[in-house]
C-alpha cells in the first residue's frame, strides 16, 4: 500500500526475498513482518507468504495482552504449524488480570512458549549487551 500511495513500482516477494544476504558467520539474523501475520507485506504476498519463503527457525510472535489477545495468537500459531514459534507479549503488566490470565491460558492449556518484556528484561545481562554494542571484549570476571 505505500509502494502505491507514493506511486513506486509493485513490491514482489521475489524481490524481498532476493534482497536478505546472511552474512558468513552470522548466527541470527532477524526477518521483521509489519501489522501481523496476513499483512500485505508484498503485492504478491503478506508475512506468512514471506515466512514460508525463508523457512525461519523460530518465528516470534509479538503482541500485547490486551482483550482478545488469546484469540489472536490461537490464529497466527495455527497459520504457522511446522514452524516453531514464541510468543512474546509486549508492554506486559503482571498486575493487570487479562494480562495474566491471557498469559496463563496461552501456556497452560495452548501449550505455547511465552515470554513477556519482564522476563526478557530479567534474562538480560546489561553489561553484556553495553560490551557487545560498544565492541569491547568481555572482562574475564563477566564473560
Amino acid at each position: 500500500m505505500a509502494a502505491d500511495t507514493l506511486q513506486l513500482a509493485p513490491i514482489l516477494l521475489d524481490d524481498l526475498v532476493a534482497e536478505l544476504d546472511w552474512p558468513a558467520g552470522v548466527a541470527i539474523g532477524f526477518v521483521e513482518g509489519a501489522g501481523g501475520l496476513c499483512s500485505p507485506i508484498a503485492h504478491d504476498g503478506d508475512t506468512l507468504s514471506l515466512a514460508q519463503r525463508v523457512r525461519p527457525d523460530l518465528v516470534l510472535l509479538v503482541t500485547e495482552p490486551v482483550l482478545g489477545v488469546v484469540s489472536q495468537v490461537r490464529l497466527a500459531a495455527r497459520a504457522l504449524t511446522g514452524y516453531e514459534v514464541l510468543v512474546v507479549l509486549n508492554r506486559y503488566d503482571p498486575s493487570d488480570e487479562v494480562h495474566r490470565r491471557s498469559r496463563d491460558w496461552l501456556t497452560a492449556i495452548d501449550a505455547l512458549a511465552v515470554l513477556t518484556n519482564h522476563d526478557l528484561a530479567d534474562t538480560v545481562d546489561s553489561d553484556a549487551a553495553w560490551r557487545a554494542i560498544s565492541g569491547e571484549p568481555p572482562s574475564a570476571s563477566n564473560p
